[in-house]
């Protein structure tokens, strides 16, 4: 779902045909990854359900009260496949604008 989230942003905003997003399964885990030119970024969930961004420089570990520490952000509702509560497409819009503002200070 945060992919799906993640995909629909970067197609509204400015990002779209700048940088590359897959989805793709790693040492068994689903990740998210993010190129531009010759720079990779694994997003992943770990054992803990903590969100991590990784590339080879690097990794921001973001936790649940991080997001409650947003003044702002954007919210995205669109139709979705999947039965998915108010509540928790807020919470991955929050992982969402703290993964876009990491990126956009990493890339730009």
């Amino acid at each position: 779902m945060l992919f799906q989230i993640i995909k629909y942003r970067m197609h509204c905003e400015m990002f779209y045909g700048e940088i590359s997003l897959l989805q793709d399964i790693i040492d068994g885990k689903s990740i998210i990854v993010v190129k531009f030119d010759q720079i990779k970024f694994h997003i992943y969930w770990d054992e803990n359900d903590v969100l991590i961004i990784e590339n080879e420089r690097d990794k921001k570990i973001i936790h649940r009260n991080d997001i409650q520490k947003l003044e702002y952000g954007r919210l995205f509702i669109y139709q979705i496949s999947l039965e998915i509560s108010n509540n928790q497409l807020l919470v991955l819009n929050q992982y969402a604008e703290i993964i876009f503002n990491y990126l956009y200070c990493h890339l730009y």
